[in-house]
């Protein structure tokens, strides 16, 4: 996408953009602002906890994502975009760290472990009605 700016000079000179999928780059920024408006819409309390306007650090926090997220869609800079992909897309440590931290395998073998000694269980589920608890017909 050429797009046209004026340079010091005051002439207009052609930009392009090196973004390598467009459809992904559009899900991005889209997910991002409504992850953005999800926090803030729930975080909202009345009648349950304070106004939103008393939590000064979030609403920080929200107000300077959602600016450099702007500022990430509306300026896109080729050495931000190269330090992303580098850092975060192709690090294969920084995958390998948090497959580790986030390890599903081992909450599906205890899940695993768990249904079978259920399964070999002869007294699970309990069927006496002594034993179920009794609620009154309405």
């Amino acid at each position: 996408m050429a797009l046209r700016q004026r340079n010091s000079s005051g002439i207009l000179v052609n930009m392009q953009w090196k973004i390598s999928n467009y459809v992904n780059t559009t899900v991005f920024f889209v997910s991002v602002f409504q992850y953005i408006t999800i926090a803030f819409v729930f975080s909202m309390g009345k009648p349950f906890r304070k106004p939103i306007s008393t939590n000064y650090l979030f609403l920080a926090v929200l107000i300077v994502l959602y600016l450099s997220t702007l500022f990430l869609m509306l300026f896109p800079n080729s050495s931000l975009d190269t330090f992303f992909e580098e850092t975060v897309t192709n690090n294969h440590r920084l995958w390998n760290w948090l497959r580790r931290v986030y390890c599903p395998s081992a909450s599906l073998a205890k899940h695993k472990r768990l249904h079978q000694e259920l399964q070999n269980d002869p007294s699970w589920p309990p069927v006496s009605m002594s034993e179920a608890p009794r609620h009154p017909v309405q």
